[in-house]
C-alpha cells in the first residue's frame, strides 16, 4: 500500500508539471536574411551570409567571427508589451563547423529607464564541428518587470562559424493562470488549451496512468500480504514496466529529432519513473509471495507432524 501511494504521488506530480500556458511570441525561419535586424556595418571579423537549403531542409543564417576576443551579434529583434511573471525561452537550432573558439545563444531583454538584462546558454556552447542540434536559453520575468523588447543573438569566444535556424521565442507562464484549473468553470477554455499544448495533455495523461500505477501498486501489496494473484501481479509488472520504458523511450527519441522539451518532458518523466521504481518494486513483491508461500508450507508440515 505505501509503495502504490508513493507510486501515485510521484507520478501524478510529474504528469501535471507541463500543466503550463505556453504561446509563441515569435518565429523565424531563418530562410531570408530580410528578417534579420543587423547594423548597418558589421563589426569588423563578423560575416553574416544565408546559406541557401536543398530540397530536403529549408536555407539557413552562417554567422562567421575571425577575432579572438568577445563579441556578441544581435540578429532579431522583438517588441514586447504587458508581458511579466512569466519565462521567456530564445530557441534555436545551430550547427558548427571548425570552430576553435566557443558560440552559443545570447538573448537581451530590454526595459525602459533601466537597460538591457542578458541570459546566455553557457552551459551549451557550440564548438569544433558539431552537427545540428536545438539549443536554448531562458529569461525569468517577476510581476511587475516588463520588458519593452527582447534581441536575439549569438556571443561569440574566439574564432567560429555556426549556422543558426529555426529560432523562436515562447514565453510561458509563472503565475497562478499558469495551470489549467479542473474544477467549475474549466469548460471550453479547458479542451481549447490542450489542443494548443501538446504538452499540457501528454502531461495530463501521464498524470492520469500514474494514478493508475499508484492504485496497482496498492492492489499488489494487498494480494502480495495473503498470497493471491502471483501470477497476475507477475504478467502486469512485466507489461507496465515494457510500456513505461517504450514511453520514456519515444519521449527521448522526439527530443533527439528536435521536438520542444516541454512536449517530450512527460513521456520522459513518467516513462522513466514507472521503469526504475518497478524494476526495484517486482523482485520486492515476488520475494513476498515466496515468504509468504514459505510460511503457507511450513504451517502446512507443522500441522501434519501434529
Amino acid at each position: 500500500m505505501r509503495i502504490g501511494a508513493t507510486l501515485c504521488i510521484a507520478l501524478s506530480m510529474a504528469g501535471f508539471s507541463a500543466w503550463t500556458e505556453e504561446s509563441v511570441l515569435a518565429e523565424f525561419p531563418m530562410d531570408t536574411l530580410d528578417e534579420l535586424r543587423l547594423p548597418k556595418a558589421l563589426p569588423e571579423g563578423i560575416a553574416v551570409a544565408l546559406e541557401p537549403g536543398d530540397a530536403a531542409a529549408a536555407g539557413s543564417v552562417k554567422v562567421t567571427h575571425t577575432g579572438t576576443g568577445t563579441h556578441e551579434l544581435m540578429l532579431l529583434e522583438v517588441p514586447l508589451a504587458g508581458i511579466d511573471e512569466a519565462e521567456l525561452w530564445y530557441e534555436a537550432s545551430l550547427r558548427s563547423e571548425g570552430s576553435t573558439g566557443k558560440a552559443y545563444l545570447a538573448l537581451y531583454c530590454s526595459f525602459t529607464g533601466k537597460g538591457s538584462f542578458f541570459s546566455r546558454a553557457l552551459n551549451d556552447p557550440f564548438t569544433g564541428t558539431a552537427p545540428w542540434r536545438d539549443s536554448r536559453t531562458a529569461f525569468f520575468l517577476r510581476k511587475g518587470e516588463t520588458p519593452s523588447g527582447v534581441s536575439l543573438g549569438v556571443r561569440f569566444e574566439g574564432p567560429a562559424t555556426v549556422w543558426i535556424d529555426n529560432v523562436r521565442l515562447v514565453r510561458r507562464d509563472l503565475g497562478s493562470d499558469a495551470t489549467l484549473h479542473l474544477g467549475v468553470g474549466a469548460g471550453k477554455g479547458f479542451w481549447e488549451r490542450l489542443r494548443n499544448n501538446p504538452g499540457a495533455l501528454l502531461g495530463s495523461l501521464g498524470g492520469v496512468f500514474g494514478a493508475f500505477i499508484g492504485l496497482w501498486g496498492g492492489l499488489c501489496g494487498i494480494l502480495g500480504c495473503r498470497g493471491r494473484g502471483r501470477r497476475f501481479v507477475l504478467i502486469s509488472g512485466i507489461v507496465i514496466l515494457v510500456v513505461s520504458a517504450g514511453i520514456a523511450a519515444t519521449g527521448l527519441c522526439l527530443a533527439l529529432l528536435g521536438h520542444p522539451w516541454s512536449t517530450c518532458y512527460p513521456l520522459v518523466m513518467t516513462g522513466g519513473l514507472v521503469a526504475v521504481i518497478l524494476g526495484f518494486v517486482l523482485p520486492i513483491v515476488m520475494r513476498r509471495y515466496r515468504e509468504t508461500e514459505a510460511a503457507r508450507m511450513a504451517a502446512l508440515d507443522h500441522s501434519e507432524n501434529l
